[in-house]
């Protein structure tokens, strides 16, 4: 600027801007391990963090597919600080599952991690899927419990329900560990000579793992001797 005097006077100027808040999410992704259908996974951790220098106002936390979220982040996280948010993976249906986590702050950025997971259940199969045994003998049914979706490590416990009266079940083995291709177990059902009931009955044959549990049925008919 000009002084009074006609000379030129400069002043100089300086200072630092600010970047606001400045969000981010890690890891990019999560993956989870394959989970039993009705159950849920141990979680793992996702990171919100503020690398700016302003207060970063979270005005959502949003998470998509079969997965679940709960967070100590709030409602603001402060310049330079982080919080945790636990995922949880609920699948409802075997075979490959896909979601995402979004967290929006109040100016609208977003900040998403994708997530995936795998679902595995089992199914059981019997054959034959009807028999005829003359009260006093056995009948023998062969009974398949195959995993659906990938790989089912947890043993399925095998048991039967509607039996006649003075008949009973077992299997060999009483439990197994299901495969693609079908794990296999022996059904042999008793009956008494004299007092097993006679008639044609639905016989369900149950498979239960954990809270997990499927059925089939068989047509079991008893004829006197």
């Amino acid at each position: 600027m000009n002084g009074t005097n006609g000379a030129t006077l400069v002043l100089s100027l300086s200072g630092t801007g600010g970047h606001g808040a400045l969000g981010s999410i890690s890891p990019a992704s999560l993956s989870f391990p394959a989970q039993a259908v009705g159950t849920s996974s141990a979680p793992q951790v996702l990171t919100l963090s503020n690398m700016g220098d302003a207060i970063l106002t979270i005005s959502t936390i949003v998470v998509s597919g079969p997965f679940s979220q709960s967070s100590n982040c709030g409602s603001a996280l402060a310049a330079g600080s982080s919080c945790a948010i636990n995922v949880t993976f609920n699948p409802v249906l075997y075979g490959q599952a896909s979601g995402s986590l979004t967290v929006t702050d109040n100016v609208g950025n977003s900040y998403v991690s994708s997530l995936n997971g795998t679902g595995v259940d089992f199914a059981l199969s019997v054959a034959p899927a009807s028999a005829s045994v003359v009260r006093g003998n056995s009948a023998i049914f062969i009974v398949t419990v195959p995993a659906l979706g990938g790989s089912f490590v947890s043993s399925v416990a095998l048991s039967c329900a509607g039996l006649p009266a003075k008949a009973s079940c077992s299997f060999s083995p009483a439990s197994v560990v299901p495969e693609a291709s079908g794990a296999k177990s022996t059904m042999i059902i008793l009956t008494n000579q004299a007092n097993t009931q006679v008639g044609s009955f639905n016989v369900a044959i149950i498979g239960k793992s954990g809270s997990l549990a499927h059925s089939t049925v068989v047509q079991l008919t008893v004829v006197k001797r």
